[in-house]
């Protein structure tokens, strides 16, 4: 375990256009939202490759690592890549708060399962920036995963640290707040100085694979995920650049 992520949250470094949902948070939720931000803040990240991650789960008496998954890994064929679903709950709909997503994460043609589309600067993959403000906010997929699954998942996400983040199942029902985990490649971190880009556009191959997987959970939770989603400047949202970038445009629904 490491405490330096949380030296990486949000202290102005970029600004962010705050779009935050109201009906993201029933008000009779918000309580309990911002007391498991708290606790969230008081726990120490998993940095790559999450030592100890295994044997915590174990001393606590965790079968699975509760996982939001935010980009490919909402879609399910993707996810179904690296996670089984032997023995696990869902995945389903959940917003995580005191987050942001941003496609700022540089993707290395060589090494990826997307093709290098359009041009040099669209290998932006998805990413996200710890706030710890209520306000930010994200849609994604709660995915249990299995100890058995760890390894997999470990060498999928080979840059990013596991850092905990409050969440409410999407609609704020059947469950209290509660906490997860996330994946992040910190600005701040030595992986993310050599990885993170703010200025390169999404790849568009990878886009569609995260944009289906949002879609696959219906039309309200397409339009919050494209709203929810943002360039790595952190003030343009997807649903903008899609509407100014023709080869998406011409293959997307967009309402």
């Amino acid at each position: 375990m490491n405490r330096s992520m949380q030296s990486s949250r949000e202290s102005g470094e970029t600004p962010f256009v705050s779009s935050f949902p109201a009906r993201w948070l029933p008000s009779d939720r918000e309580a309990g939202v911002r007391a498991r931000m708290g606790d969230a803040a008081g726990l120490s990240a998993f940095c790559h490759p999450w030592d100890g991650l295994e044997a915590c789960l174990r001393e606590t008496g965790a079968e699975c690592l509760s996982l939001v998954g935010y980009g490919s890994l909402v879609n399910a064929a993707s996810a179904a890549m690296t996670v089984s679903s032997a023995g696990g709950l869902g995945p389903w709909p959940v917003v995580a708060f005191g987050v942001r997503r941003v496609f700022n994460y540089a993707m290395d043609p060589t090494h990826s399962r997307y093709m290098s589309s359009v041009g040099p600067e669209a290998r932006a993959l998805l990413n996200v920036r710890l706030s710890g403000k209520i306000e930010h906010a994200l849609n994604g997929a709660l995915l249990e995963v299995g100890l058995a699954d760890l390894p997999a998942l470990r060498e999928r996400e080979s840059d990013y640290d596991l850092a905990p983040v409050a969440c409410l199942n999407w609609g704020g029902e059947d469950r209290e707040p509660f906490i997860a985990w996330i994946l992040v490649c910190s600005e701040t971190s030595e992986r993310g100085k050599r990885r993170v880009d703010n200025g390169l556009l999404p790849n568009h191959d990878y886009y569609s694979v995260c944009r289906e997987g949002a879609e696959s959970y219906g039309a309200e939770f397409l339009s919050a995920w494209l709203d929810s989603t943002f360039l790595g400047n952190g003030e343009t949202p997807v649903r903008r650049w899609e509407r100014a970038t023709p080869e998406i445009h011409s293959r997307e629904s967009i309402d």
